[in-house]
């Protein structure tokens, strides 16, 4: 499977947009490709990009749409607001 290239500036957006999304197959499919990004801009050890905003907000995204527990999603419950404002600062800037 072939991924697009994207900037870090691109994945940030599609994380702000996939929350809106329905289709759990279109948003898996983002998923991977915005991980396989991270990992060629970040490097490829997990540490580098398994914490970054974008792969929170599409964990979270995941996570709603198969029905997991809130008490199971504490962090991001609790992160939400302050993980979605990482991510619209790479993605729009200041």
């Amino acid at each position: 499977m072939s991924v697009i290239e994207l900037t870090e500036k691109e994945i940030c957006n599609q994380a702000i947009m996939v929350q809106d999304a329905c289709n759990i197959s279109g948003v898996l499919n983002s998923y991977y490709e915005i991980v396989c990004n991270l990992r060629r801009i970040k490097g490829y050890e997990p540490i580098n990009w398994n914490r970054h905003p974008a792969v929170l907000l599409f964990q979270d995204k995941v996570d709603d749409m198969l029905y997991r527990p809130m008490e199971e999603r504490k962090y991001m419950f609790d992160h939400y607001s302050e993980v979605m404002n990482a991510c619209k600062l790479i993605a729009y800037g200041d």
